[in-house]
Order: C-alpha cells, then structure tokens, then sequence
C-alpha cells in the first residue's frame, strides 16, 4: 500500500514504480516468498520499449502473482485487515483504451481490441478464487481511485475563446507562452508516435529536461 515500507503491526509489502526495488515488513517473511514477479513492469508499449503483446502478458503475470502471494499470506494468519492492491487495473487501459472503445472515432479492428476485458475477467476469476478462501463473516470491499474513459471527442478551451473575443488578457511573458506551445506540442507528438519510452530515457539522463518540463506541465 505505499514505498517505502514502514513499521506496521502486521505486514506490508511495498513495490517501487521507479526502481526495480521491493521492500517488505518484516524482513523475515521475505524468504518465503516469490516477490521478483511482483517487480514493476518495465518499460511502455511503443517505439524502444516493450511490444504490446508483452507488455500485455507481463501485466496479466503480475496479476497473478500478486493474487499467488496474496492468498498464501491470508491464509497463513488470521487478520483485522487484508488489504490487496492491482496496479495494472489502471496502467494497461491508459495505454489500450482507444485500442478496445468501439465508440472511439480512430477506432479500427485490431487483435487487442479484448484487452481490457480480459484483464476484468482474469480479475473475476482470481477475485472468485479468494472468496472462496473467506469465511462469511468476513466482509469485502472493492475500491478504485477512479476510473477509466475515453478523451472527449470535441473540447473547448473557454479562456481561448475568451481572449479571442477579447475578454481575458493573459497575465504571462512570450517566453511562457512559447514554452507552454512547446510543451503541448511535446505532447502530441511523442503520443501520436508512440515516443512516450523515449521522452522517458532523455527525461532521466538529463533531470535538467525533465525538471523544466515539470515546470511547465504545473
């Protein structure tokens, strides 16, 4: 539920987004589990890093791995609270969605256009699983932080149209305004060519890019 690890009474099991790093409490517990398949995936779909194919299989065997350790821990205590997190319910559909949404104006048939429904049912099934390992006593909550949606197909940008009415001056300098163009054109282009892998590797080698680009995106 969080990284770096704390102290807890109990245990906790935290995994690194950005290092190939996982931590747990208590350290004695670590010999008796398989935590190297729970390490973050690496890399994005796209040009220079992983294919969609094993980007896909890569998050489906976390998945697993994760309801694997999961379920042994329950099982091996009784416990106040069990708390069990999937993260590839909210990294796969940001890569696959117009892939899979039909309603989607470039959407096109393609062979991944199942991959966000199959990553709900493998969930269904492992979800399934553990419930058999419940008592009725025990009560069950599914959480999420949010959801997933389609871009909206037509926007409007409302200070936009107000300056170009002449209702709203804009309080900035040129050189923010060209930074700001640079920026959103930054966006476009390494989503529209599938850069994001690239745009990651020059953002770490050079943390003056990146601090500036975080900059402007705030």
């Amino acid at each position: 539920i969080g990284f770096p690890v704390w102290e807890v009474n109990g245990i906790m099991i935290g995994r690194s987004s950005i290092f190939d790093t996982i931590q747990v409490y208590p350290q004695s517990i670590k010999d008796n589990l398989d935590l190297d398949k729970l390490l973050s995936v690496r890399g994005f779909p796209g040009k220079g890093g992983l294919s969609k194919d094993e980007f896909v299989e890569k998050h489906f065997q976390m998945i697993k791995q994760t309801f694997k350790v999961g379920t042994k821990l329950y099982k091996s205590q009784e416990w106040d609270m069990f708390y069990l997190y999937s993260s590839a319910l909210d990294v796969v559909p940001h890569f696959f969605w117009d892939l899979c949404d039909v309603t989607n104006p470039n959407f096109k048939p393609n062979r991944h256009q199942n991959v966000i429904l199959e990553l709900y049912k493998i969930h269904d099934r492992l979800l399934n699983d553990f419930y058999d390992k419940i008592d009725d006593e025990t009560v069950v909550l599914i959480l999420s932080d949010h959801g997933h949606g389609k871009r909206p197909n037509n926007i409007i940008n409302f200070n936009e149209f107000f300056r170009r009415k002449g209702l709203l001056t804009l309080n900035s300098s040129k050189y923010q305004s060209v930074m700001s163009f640079l920026k959103n054109t930054s966006y476009r282009i390494v989503n529209k060519l599938e850069l994001t892998n690239l745009a990651s590797k020059i953002m770490n080698k050079r943390p003056g890019i990146r601090d500036t680009f975080v900059k402007l995106a705030n």
